[in-house]
């Protein structure tokens, strides 16, 4: 399954490569000059659960170490801002609103 997703920095085309209902989504695509992958999985702990994101970036052109570092650095901001409204959501609050 392909979708669409919409960021402040552009519009990226991803496929759903893997799918376990309930335990795991793996997606892949291009995330600004890098192919990745991008793994979540959900594990019961307790009354809740654990969710791990795993973020596997290749530079499709070549960067040099200073655009690897900054650009997985873009990225990660990115990944830890969505997985924070994603929390709140989740724990039954209102999503900020983006300036």
């Amino acid at each position: 399954m392909q979708y669409r997703q919409t960021r402040t920095r552009g519009v990226e085309m991803m496929v759903i490569s893997g799918l376990e209902p309930s335990r795991r989504i793996e997606i892949a695509g291009t995330l600004g000059p890098f192919k990745a992958r991008l793994t979540s999985s959900l594990e019961p702990i307790g009354l809740g659960s654990r969710l791990t994101n795993q973020v596997e970036l290749e530079a499709s052109l070549p960067l040099g170490l200073f655009g690897d570092v900054l650009g997985g650095r873009r990225i990660r901001a990115s990944v830890a801002e969505s997985l924070g409204v994603l929390k709140t959501l989740l724990e039954g609050g209102v999503r900020p609103s983006r300036r």
